[in-house]
């Protein structure tokens, strides 16, 4: 599992119980986040190793994993995401986007 799951299954349990959610409301939220995220991260991973990169669906797919990350609590990486939407397009976003995600 990558590590952007992983710190971000433990910030969504400790954001959510500030919360007042049972724990087993909690497992489920972090269950279906984490699924959206993974989906999220692959559709990301195959839109960076295209040829071509089409930089509005990268953008939209970053749009869309910057708010799963808030929605979990996981504020510090959404932020990073949410900057480098707004960084050169080049090579070296794509390997930079690349580790942020693994």
């Amino acid at each position: 599992m990558s590590q952007l799951v992983n710190e971000t299954k433990i910030t969504a349990y400790n954001y959510l119980s500030a919360f007042g959610f049972e724990d087993e409301q909690i497992y489920k939220l972090i269950e279906k986040g984490v699924k959206d995220i993974n989906q999220t991260v692959e559709k990301l991973e195959i839109q960076l190793s295209n040829a071509t990169v089409v930089w509005d669906e990268v953008d939209d797919t970053l749009h869309a994993l910057k708010g799963l990350l808030f929605q979990m609590g996981n504020n510090e990486i959404a932020e990073i995401i949410d900057q480098k939407r707004h960084t050169d397009k080049n090579q070296d976003s794509i390997n930079t986007l690349l580790e942020l995600v693994q």
